[in-house]
């Protein structure tokens, strides 16, 4: 059957048009398992375990998935014998203590545990080494591998993400640190540049220290999901200053002020292409705004088609707005109406359908936009019909005017500026033909 092989789904990881998905959660008790990884690419499924490739033989525990965006490889790290690479879709190498600078758990040396996978903006692989003296590594885009790094405290880190200046974010285990930040000064193999920092709730608005999911959103700013809701770290580039405390927002629920979420274990999240915040939690899907100071929308077992309520994992596909959430009993997808958007708009900027045939009653979907860019639909005569702002990189209109009435046959012209006043304003980005 073209489908995944199990209902396990954890860490997903989406490049390119290629879905790489995980089976195991990284948690700090795993449970072993021979599920595997599989992927979805050009609309198959291909499953990948223990018994596939020799390359995975014996080998369990699948927890972490990384896309090298510049040459499709695809890495996939385990809690049970280091980090599978595999290319043009095969499983090629397995590093591990033999032929790499990883290391076995100093608890338990029977074991490789690789619990964080992350590229950079060079296109090189960091990985979180768990419970070793020397945690952080990077295998770099040329294939060979740095270990230079400067001692750290902990060893326990598992969960990472990189934000929009280059700081690597980790979380940690145990009960006394959440976070480790840890710089290289964007050089790798010189270690005279390098800085680290601690978060816990002691020096931060963080409301413990147990982290399910970090991840960065499109301004670069961290967003970090705890057992207690969601923390926000807004410090552009300063991360090291004491005044980096992070921030929780309030809500207001019926009529009380509360925190983000503040009662949710918050298991994943991911950022669509117009910012928004998918959240996952043990009692469904929240969808933010960029700000998180709205909820858009909500998903359960009871409005929706979810499996479960139980969310071990979210990514979402930039490029077309499709969201892939893993559930405690399977993966689904929904398709959102947002894509990423550039700095500009597109000089191939379309709409979709068009023509746009007699008795369709759908949404027309105009591509290719400036990020968050603002749209205008007239008719040929300059009338204004409509008027929006971009999702990411998408508008969508649904073929009414302002009074709600379908428009009449005819020409319609697309103007679009990004925020960044950058295009010229009577630039005409698209047509569209109505039939009715």
């Amino acid at each position: 059957y073209n489908s995944p092989l199990t209902t396990a789904a954890t860490d997903i990881e989406i490049v390119n048009n290629t879905v790489l998905v995980a089976t195991q959660r990284s948690d700090r008790d795993p449970k072993f398992t021979g599920d595997g990884y599989f992927q979805l690419k050009n609309g198959n499924w291909t499953n990948h375990n223990l018994k596939t490739s020799g390359h995975l033989t014996d080998l369990v525990a699948f927890v972490d998935v990384a896309i090298n965006p510049s040459n499709d490889k695809a890495y996939i790290g385990t809690l049970w014998d280091g980090l599978v690479e595999m290319e043009n879709d095969v499983p090629t190498q397995r590093f591990n203590r033999t032929n790499s600078p990883l290391l076995p758990a100093t608890g338990d040396q029977s074991v490789v545990r690789v619990t964080g996978l992350a590229f950079d903006e060079n296109n090189d692989l960091w990985i979180a080494n768990h419970s070793t003296g020397r945690p952080i590594l990077v295998l770099k885009n040329d294939g060979t591998w740095d270990s230079t790094f400067i001692s750290i405290p902990q060893t326990g880190l598992r969960f990472l993400a990189i934000d929009g200046f280059g700081y690597k974010w980790f979380s940690v285990d145990g009960s006394s640190q959440a976070l480790l930040v840890y710089d290289n000064g964007g050089t790798l193999g010189d270690t005279s540049d390098d800085d680290f920092k601690q978060f816990s709730s002691s020096n931060t608005v963080l409301p413990n220290n147990t982290v399910f999911s970090i991840v960065a959103d499109l301004d670069g700013d961290i967003w970090v999901g705890t057992k207690e809701g969601i923390v926000i770290f807004e410090c552009s580039g300063n991360v090291f200053d004491p005044s980096c405390q992070g921030s929780r927002r309030v809500v207001e629920v019926g009529g009380f002020n509360t925190f983000l979420l503040g009662t949710q274990e918050i298991r994943a999240m991911a950022v669509d292409g117009a910012n928004r915040k998918w959240v996952g939690t043990n009692n469904g899907v929240f969808v933010l705004s960029p700000d998180g100071r709205t909820q858009l929308a909500f998903f359960d077992k009871d409005n929706s088609p979810l499996f479960s309520n139980r969310i071990n994992g979210i990514a979402v596909n930039k490029e077309t707005g499709e969201v892939f959430i893993g559930t405690a009993a399977g993966l689904i997808s929904y398709q959102s109406d947002a894509q990423e958007g550039g700095a500009v708009n597109s000089k191939n900027a379309y709409a979709y359908p068009n023509p746009v045939k007699p008795g369709y009653d759908g949404p027309i979907a105009i591509k290719g936009l400036a990020r968050d860019a603002n749209v205008k639909i007239t008719d040929v005569n300059g009338q204004l019909v409509y008027e929006s702002k971009s999702l990411g990189g998408q508008a969508i209109w649904d073929g009414k005017d302002y009074n709600g009435r379908k428009v009449s046959s005819g020409v319609y012209l697309v103007f679009s500026t990004s925020t960044q006043n950058i295009e010229n304003p009577d630039a005409i980005v698209t047509k569209i033909l109505m039939l009715n």
